[in-house]
């Protein structure tokens, strides 16, 4: 049996925006780019793609490819590290004020 590899939060959400429509593929890639609030201007241009794409208003949408391979889910590697678990209430055997530190290992 082949081992599954983990994919990250990224790709899952790059393969859900390559399924969706253009203007949709515009925001995500552009926030997973930018890793910030998208700006006012980025979001009229989407809007106005948005209204093209769905024939509400005339204009041509924004070109918008496809996800992936040589997109954001490429550029970004990141690990989550648990560091420790304390402020709980109603954790198994933690009692209130106890703090579990975990080690790097």
């Amino acid at each position: 049996m082949a081992a599954t590899q983990a994919r990250s939060g990224t790709d899952l959400l790059v393969e859900w925006a390559n399924g969706q429509d253009g203007w949709i593929r515009a925001i995500v890639g552009e926030a997973l780019l930018s890793r910030r609030d998208l700006s006012a201007d980025v979001l009229n241009r989407v809007t106005e793609s948005f209204l093209a794409e769905k024939e509400l208003a005339d204009g041509d949408p924004l070109p918008a490819p496809v996800l992936g391979q040589n997109g954001p889910s490429d550029n970004v590697e990141q690990t989550l590290t648990l560091l420790s678990l304390q402020d709980c209430e109603g954790v198994n055997a933690l009692a209130e004020g106890q703090a579990i530190e975990f080690n790097r290992g």
